[in-house]
């Protein structure tokens, strides 16, 4: 296992998530994240694929983040290699926490997050320009949409032709 590390100096907030190779040789899911806290934005950089195990670990980070009260969350997830529900779920609920904190969110999305954002309906989401206001019946109406419009909930991949 990677160590984890949890540096606070000043402005600086840097923390990385242990990633476990053995885990990964046989197969189960990993996801890497780290969290950068500089000025007014914190970054939470995903990679790998986020689903059922792994969104818990995506939701903490989260969690931690908001916690540092940035002006701006930045979601980077171009290293992500696929996506469920569950994972656009994390990031809805991220969306009310920011909104809830007074946080503005920004998404950047790598090619699975893409897909599946568009493919769920909300392609707009986590978009500097738009302020979803996301209360919580709105995230969960939101999540409930997703859900039926996605064709396979269970996995978008950043290889999936759209």
């Amino acid at each position: 296992m990677r160590s984890q590390r949890g540096i606070v100096t000043g402005l600086l907030l840097e923390r990385d998530w242990p990633v476990d190779r053995a885990a990964h040789a046989r197969g189960v899911s990993q996801l890497e994240l780290s969290l950068r806290h500089k000025g007014p934005v914190t970054r939470v950089s995903c990679g790998g694929l986020i689903d059922t195990s792994t969104a818990d670990q995506l939701n903490q980070a989260l969690i931690m983040a908001v916690g540092t009260k940035p002006e701006t969350l930045e979601i980077d997830t171009t290293a992500v290699t696929g996506v469920t529900f569950e994972g656009i779920t994390a990031m809805l609920r991220a969306g009310r926490w920011c909104h809830e904190a007074g946080v503005a969110l920004r998404i950047v999305p790598g090619p699975a997050v893409a897909n599946a954002l568009i493919e769920a309906g909300l392609g707009w989401f986590g978009s500097p320009d738009v302020e979803p206001h996301l209360t919580r019946e709105r995230e969960i109406a939101l999540r409930t949409r997703a859900l039926s419009r996605m064709s396979h909930p269970a996995i978008v991949n950043s290889t999936d032709a759209r």
